[in-house]
């Protein structure tokens, strides 16, 4: 399936990329639309020439052979199908929710015998996504910084709309957060809550739903501590 893809100034002057004629590099960038996320894409001219040029006459084989010879594309095999592997995909594209990973992978002696270099943008990549991952995981645990509210977080059992929940929390006195946990821990046993009938955390605490009566399930005698 297509994906919309970037094109960053940078590959303008990219000393290889002017060597190609005009249809070779908007052949090169249509391969980015098609490929997977994982810069892998089939080698197959008459399915790529009918994804990038389909109303035109044009030739893709030279241009496939031409961008191997460059060294953009490493073709490789698996499965008795053939692929090329887009070099330089993850120097140009940041993925940040990539999709199932639907084609082969060539294999690490392939692209060491290609370049030493190939693996450089993978590497770049891996290295970002897990930078911002602590990045987010950091600001959460600044965010979410109080104690009881992270005590009333993982005991309520609907965990939807943290942030406005929290909002909401911090309004709230400490006796009153204090009562609300008492009361989460107890309405476990609320026929509701057993049912599955549980509002959200934030209208929880908008409807001050504390103060409700609860309902014991005639069901369950299970006693559950804090």
């Amino acid at each position: 399936m297509a994906r919309k893809r970037m094109i960053d100034p940078e590959f303008w002057l990219d000393e290889d990329i002017t060597k190609l004629d005009y249809v070779a590099r908007l052949f090169y960038i249509g391969t980015w639309n098609f490929s997977d996320d994982y810069a892998v894409i089939e080698n197959s001219p008459k399915k790529l020439k009918a994804q990038i040029f389909p109303y035109d006459e044009v030739d893709v084989v030279p241009i496939i052979e031409s961008l191997v010879k460059m060294k953009k594309y490493i073709p490789f095999e698996a499965d008795e199908k053939k692929y090329l592997f887009i070099k330089n995909f993850l120097k140009y594209q940041r993925v940040d929710k990539p999709s199932i990973n639907r084609n082969p992978s060539p294999s690490q002696e392939l692209l060491d015998e290609y370049s030493a270099t190939t693996q450089e943008p993978l590497k770049a990549e891996v290295k970002r996504r897990e930078v911002k991952r602590r990045e987010v995981k950091r600001r959460e645990e600044n965010i979410y910084n109080d104690d009881k509210f992270n005590s009333f977080w993982s005991l309520y059992p609907k965990k939807v709309g943290k942030p406005k929940t929290f909002e909401l929390w911090k309004e709230l006195s400490e006796k009153t957060k204090d009562k609300i946990l008492l009361d989460v821990v107890a309405r476990m046993q609320d026929e509701k809550w057993i049912g599955g009938f549980i509002k959200d955390p934030e209208r929880y605490i908008k409807n001050q739903q504390w103060e409700d009566e609860i309902r014991r399930s005639k069901t369950t005698n299970k006693t559950i501590e804090l």
